[in-house]
């Protein structure tokens, strides 16, 4: 407690950082400008990471899309709440599009009457 990491805790954060960033390529290709990116987070806190791959701008005009890519994932829950809170959180959110998806989502699942949830937040 008191928000202090002990060695090991710290160790492993440390790690699960660099397992972050080596899902995105260590930092040094990322995600394309314009790329779709898809995250989710589990009941147990673990992260996935998925992509679309580019289509042609002929492609993309006729509503195809791309191919989803799993690029990883990582079991530590602090890692996915940080994500969370940093991209969706705050005043200075990562994507106000996204944030809005989240809550509509959310609210259009818990205005429906119970046991009728067949609904996705995209």
């Amino acid at each position: 407690g008191g928000g202090v990491l002990g060695e090991n805790e710290r160790l492993g954060l440390e790690e699960s950082v660099t397992a972050f960033k080596g899902i995105f390529g260590g930092g040094r290709k990322g995600v394309g400008k314009g790329k779709i990116l898809m995250m989710n987070r589990g009941a147990e806190g673990e992260l996935g990471v998925w992509v679309e791959d580019e289509v042609s701008e002929q492609a993309g005009k006729k509503g195809e899309h791309g191919e989803i890519k799993y690029l990883g994932g990582l079991e530590d829950e602090r890692i996915s709440r940080l994500v969370w809170l940093g991209y969706l959180g705050g005043g200075s959110v990562a994507s106000e599009d996204a944030r809005k998806s989240v809550v509509e989502g959310v609210m259009e699942i818990v205005e429906r009457p119970i046991g009728t949830i067949d609904t996705q937040v995209v």
